[in-house]
């Protein structure tokens, strides 16, 4: 790939399948008449699911949906590469073909879903850098894009402009939220808490700014607010973060996090890092969480318990071998509402703590490895024991073809909880994969999962991708 080329996290070694470049002819046509670079990603899975829920008839569901990444880069303007401007894009269409027209009718009655397919357009956005000197820079991106700081992970249609000074850099954000209830276009990833917001058109207007001063002290804020009018503002937060590495290996951070709705304090962290003996890693971290919704959201109507966290871990890696040992407390404050109730113990504290091995086997580039993990956790929320073996490894077909890669994971956890007898049990469950890279810019995976309880006698699941990507 040429060196002036932009950073793409998609790049792949090039090649020119004649399929791939017709799609992307036709699709990126009409967003640039110069010269430019594209990549195209293509995949697509094929999923099939059997489980039992409740009912005793079987649930059965045939998923297929292919996903498309396009990229134009080095566009260039007046017969000179500028290095100045590119265009990205992922979506995704999806149709469930395994359900049936009854069972189709009754979910229209009940969610008033009708359509078998979807479309969920993960990002779509131009960058533009205006300006690029040693002591300013202005960017420009307009699209969907991710917003991704010191408030959290959210998307926006509409335009973001960074502007880069000597050590700080400013954003600014204005657009639309995305709300695939109001637009039909997802992905669903971007509304909160995992609840359908409403089917009306919201703003989102933030500002961020990160600090350049080298690894030595970055700090990060940002303030968000999304909102349908002055009266209706489902969210607003304020957030900042601090990392300082005063020493090579040694590392501090702390972050907070402030809900403006409910006028309180929603998150609150700090931790330290320190790498030793060169194969040594030892972190601890303090968090103090108040879980915080949407405004809208049904889950403000529950009692919220707020929660200390405190947590260590140790990691060795000395080459082969990836050892690793963590532990931590979690206290949650049922405080008020929990005394309202009638109950005496308003703290409640959960324990846990695991520990995890890997072994290379043979070369590292080979990827061939044997493991295992074991997890115990104690106190509220009842006995939980979990753990699982896996491994990987390469299967050589023939002499200049590339080799199948093979893993597979087998585990069981026990649960019990003496305030849900009823629930408390053990499960377990399997999954082998296949993977093969058939062309440079072709991979086929192939994944098989079953999961049985004494709740759900079997759950089966396949599912095939096929992944191309080609530089044109």
């Amino acid at each position: 790939m040429p060196s002036h080329r932009l950073p793409n996290p998609w790049a792949r070694p090039p090649g020119r399948p004649a399929l791939i470049g017709a799609v992307a002819t036709s699709l990126l046509a009409p967003v640039c008449a110069c010269a430019a670079d594209y990549f195209v990603g293509a995949e697509t899975r094929l999923t099939a699911d059997r489980w039992r829920g409740t009912r005793q008839a079987p649930v059965e569901r045939l998923d297929v949906r292919p996903r498309l990444r396009l990229g134009v880069f080095d566009i260039e303007d007046d017969g000179a590469a500028t290095d100045r401007y590119r265009f990205v894009a992922d979506l995704e269409v999806g149709a469930d073909f395994g359900r049936t027209d009854a069972e189709r009718d009754a979910s229209k009655q009940v969610l008033g879903e009708t359509r078998r397919a979807r479309f969920d357009l993960y990002f779509a956005y131009f960058e533009g850098h205006l300006v690029q000197t040693r002591t300013l820079g202005v960017t420009l991106l307009a699209g969907r894009h991710l917003l991704f700081d010191a408030v959290g992970l959210d998307a926006v249609d509409g335009v973001t402009v960074r502007v880069r000074l000597p050590f700080v850099q400013l954003e600014g954000t204005g657009g639309l939220a995305v709300r695939s209830g109001w637009s039909n276009v997802g992905p669903d990833i971007y509304s909160p808490d995992g609840t359908t917001l409403p089917d009306v058109p919201a703003y989102l207007v933030g500002a961020a700014a990160e600090t350049d001063l080298g690894d030595l002290v970055v700090f990060r804020g940002a303030w968000r607010r999304q909102f349908e009018d002055s009266a209706h503002v489902s969210r607003e937060e304020v957030g900042g973060g601090l990392e300082v590495t005063p020493l090579r290996g040694l590392s501090f951070s702390a972050g907070t996090r402030y809900d403006a709705i409910f006028e309180r304090l929603s998150n609150v962290e700090a931790g330290a890092g320190y790498s030793f003996l060169e194969a040594w890693r030892a972190e601890v971290a303090w968090r103090r969480e108040h879980p915080s919704f949407s405004a809208d959201s049904i889950w403000n109507a529950f009692s919220i318990e707020p929660y200390h966290d405190v947590s260590a871990r140790l990691r060795f890696d000395p080459g082969l071998w990836r050892l690793s040992a963590d532990g931590g407390i979690r206290r949650f404050d049922g405080g008020e509402a929990h005394a309202a109730a009638g109950s005496i113990e308003t703290t409640r504290d959960a324990y846990d703590a695991g520990l995890r091995g890997e072994r290379l086997l043979g070369d590292p580039a080979d990827d061939m490895a044997v493991g295992a993990e074991g997890r115990a956790g104690l106190g509220y929320g009842g006995q939980r024991i979990y753990g699982d073996v896996f491994g990987r490894m390469p299967v050589a077909l023939t002499p200049g073809v590339a080799p199948l890669r093979l893993g597979g994971r087998l585990g069981a956890v026990h649960f019990e909880d003496e305030q849900q007898a009823e629930l408390s049990g053990v499960s377990g469950w399997a999954v082998a994969t296949v993977g093969w890279r058939a062309a440079e810019t072709v991979h086929l995976e192939l994944l098989g999962e079953g999961h049985a309880s004494r709740f759900t006698p079997f759950r089966g699941r396949l599912l095939a991708q096929v992944t191309l990507e080609e530089w044109l």
